[in-house]
């Protein structure tokens, strides 16, 4: 199927990458998440994003197509980045519980630092998305994948080693610590009663400690 006329002139100001117009695209994804945040995704109209981003509906294909492509131009970097981090923890010489006290904190603050891209991600149930059954939702959904994987992995060496207690399956522990950092996107916002590595260290502590073996506690 041929592209549209406005569709080779996205895909030709991509090309050139001018600061101009890569400065107005920033503001309109800047804008978008501020939407999908407030209203969520289904919800978010493109003629709100447009106007929040200053820019006429007509004028918003000259840089997006759609409103999949600023979802994923909202999240997809920042949990690309979430995922490299976890994967240096990963292979870091720090004990398991050093890994995932560093995991926690180190999320937490990335979710402060990049607010509210990577909270407009955890409020989408990603596997429910028609989008993300190929293309960019694909890569994304396999990405978060990989997180969830690491922490299993750092919890399992845990428990392999002694550090942490191996009553309770290594997923389950897993997904017990990514769902209470992720239920942060329900009431966490910079600038409140507690700081991303205030939080983080207090979540470090009741997940450790929690897991902690019995022999590590005498």
């Amino acid at each position: 199927m041929p592209k549209s006329r406005i569709a080779m002139r996205r895909a030709q100001a991509k090309g050139e990458g001018s600061e101009r117009y890569q400065a107005r695209r920033d503001a309109l994804i800047a804008a978008a998440a501020k939407v999908f945040a407030a209203n969520g995704y289904r919800a978010a109209s493109l003629d709100e994003i447009a106007s929040l981003a200053e820019i006429d509906r007509a004028s918003l294909y000259y840089y997006v197509e759609n409103k999949k492509e600023l979802f994923y131009e909202v999240v997809k970097d920042y949990v690309q980045q979430n995922t490299d981090m976890a994967e240096a923890v990963l292979a870091s010489d720090k004990s398991a519980r050093g890994k995932l006290e560093e995991l926690i904190g180190q999320l937490l603050l990335s979710y402060e630092r990049h607010y509210p891209s990577l909270f407009v991600f955890m409020q989408e149930d990603l596997a429910k998305m028609s989008e993300a059954r190929s293309g960019v939702g694909k890569k994304l959904h396999q990405t978060m994948l990989r997180f969830n994987e690491i922490t299993v992995e750092i919890i399992e060496s845990g428990m392999e080693s002694g550090e942490f207690r191996s009553d309770i399956p290594a997923n389950v522990a897993a997904f017990s610590v990514i769902g209470m950092v992720n239920w942060t996107h329900r009431w966490f916002k910079p600038g409140g009663g507690l700081t991303a590595d205030e939080l983080g260290r207090a979540f470090a502590g009741i997940a450790c400690d929690g897991l902690v073996s019995s022999q590590q506690k005498r």
